[in-house]
């Protein structure tokens, strides 16, 4: 998305995200990047939103805004669909997934190039409340995402990447490596709504 596109709404999410269509394309986009017209501006029956530099308006109350992230990109993996109903991804060609490489492909947690869809399938069909992994940014080449099972709609969080500094920043706190800024949101929340009172901790990396 570019300052002054026009994005059709076609769904919000509590969480701040909406799903819009822009230029033939649709996807989940951030709120807080746009500003809102009535309908009628462009002539059209749904709500439509234009894209604006910065950010002011937020939806939702959370202290540590994470959630700063988008991607309108194709699946490198398909779901399939069993007889017994369970939904599932698989790679391409029936191949075996690739190797991880990169500074953390030992770690646990993370899982390399994974688009949304794909991550809320693995996490939907394996995880459990608290689950969450790490992997590489559609939308922002060279940083992270960090992708965390919940009730109701699974939370992406952008982590980006200071390679002056060396250091993860991640709404607005920073933190000297992924290990810290991980351990940091096991013991205090990564997303709160005092509205619902809802706070979330990444509890455990999702089983690979």
């Amino acid at each position: 998305l570019c300052k002054g596109d026009v994005v059709t709404v076609l769904e919000k999410s509590s969480d701040g995200w909406w799903k819009g269509k822009c230029r033939e394309h649709t996807g989940w986009f951030p709120s807080n990047y746009i500003d809102e017209s009535p309908p009628n501006t462009f002539g059209m029956p749904k709500s439509n939103i234009e894209i604006r530099n910065g950010f002011s308006k937020v939806v939702e109350t959370n202290p540590d805004p994470a959630v700063n992230h988008f991607a309108l990109s194709s699946m490198s993996e398909r779901r399939l669909k069993n007889s017994a109903s369970n939904t599932g991804i698989s790679p391409r060609n029936g191949s075996s997934p690739p190797r991880l490489s990169g500074p953390y492909a030992t770690q646990p947690w993370y899982y390399g190039r994974l688009s949304r869809d794909e991550t809320d399938t693995l996490l939907n069909a394996r995880g459990t409340d608290g689950d969450f992994l790490v992997r590489d940014s559609e939308s922002n080449p060279g940083d992270y995402s960090i992708s965390l099972k919940a009730t109701g709609r699974n939370k992406h969080f952008w982590v980006q990447v200071d390679t002056v500094n060396n250091s993860f920043k991640i709404g607005t706190r920073t933190f000297a490596t992924m290990d810290d800024l991980l351990k940091h949101y096991m013991a205090s929340p990564i997303y709160t709504n005092d509205k619902t009172n809802e706070r979330l901790f990444l509890i455990r990396p999702l089983p690979q």
